[in-house]
């Protein structure tokens, strides 16, 4: 559940930065969101968050990351 819910995240992340940045980003802020998500889970996994069930600390680490990852397509969009 836990990896799902850090790639749910991560996807959502991604549809909101693809929204704010316009048609021309594509799909980049949805695929920077989702690696996003998975790195920001993965690190809350080594540092103790719950991979097996639902662990709010990775999904919030995993939106944290997931918005650093929108930091280089935003500058790549411009």
């Amino acid at each position: 559940m836990g990896l799902i819910s850090w790639i749910v995240v991560g996807l959502i992340v991604g549809y909101i930065g693809k929204v704010t940045l316009g048609r021309k980003s594509g799909n980049l802020p949805v695929v920077a969101g989702l690696i996003g998500g998975l790195i920001g889970g993965l690190l809350a996994a080594i540092f103790g968050a719950d991979i097996v069930g639902f662990s709010f600390g990775g999904a919030v680490l995993a939106a944290i990351f997931a918005i650093v990852a929108m930091v280089p397509v935003r500058a790549m969009t411009r």
